[in-house]
């Protein structure tokens, strides 16, 4: 029996899971934006995507066990969300320089942005850029 953490709050929840299982069952295309992602864990939302990876898994073989906890106030919905493909690496994020665009995972930021300026902090379109909301860097 495999165990994964069902976190919950007051208004939602989601079941962490490792990025390579989900990829290995073959899911990846199926999981939506409203999960979210951090390193190379997914935390995928409980009233979709937690249901087609349990299928898959039991499909797959699987003996799946949830085991709920809960937060008042969780980070995972300050985490970037959900996209196929995996986040650029720390070291490419620390390669940017003025002029790579970059494409992000935020839905209010949609598009490419221009970085006009690399310090301490990410520059682009005007907004401070976070590591976890790149989704993928196009480089000058």
């Amino acid at each position: 029996m495999t165990k994964f953490f069902h976190r919950t709050d007051p208004g939602h929840g989601w079941v962490s899971v490792p990025r390579k299982l989900i990829d290995k069952l073959g899911i990846a295309a199926d999981i939506t934006p409203y999960s979210y992602q951090k390193g190379g864990t997914v935390y995928l939302e409980e009233d979709n995507d937690a249901s087609t990876f349990y299928d898959a898994a039991v499909a797959a073989g699987m003996t799946v066990e949830f085991v709920t906890t809960y937060t008042d106030r969780t980070p995972i919905r300050g985490y970037a969300s959900y996209t196929v493909t995996a986040p650029p690496t720390p070291a490419a994020i620390r390669a940017i320089v003025p002029g790579d665009r970059l494409r992000l995972r935020n839905e209010f930021k949609v598009g490419t942005l221009t970085v006009t300026h690399r310090g301490r902090y990410i520059v682009a379109g005007g907004y401070q850029i976070k590591p976890g909301q790149i989704a993928e860097i196009i480089a000058a």
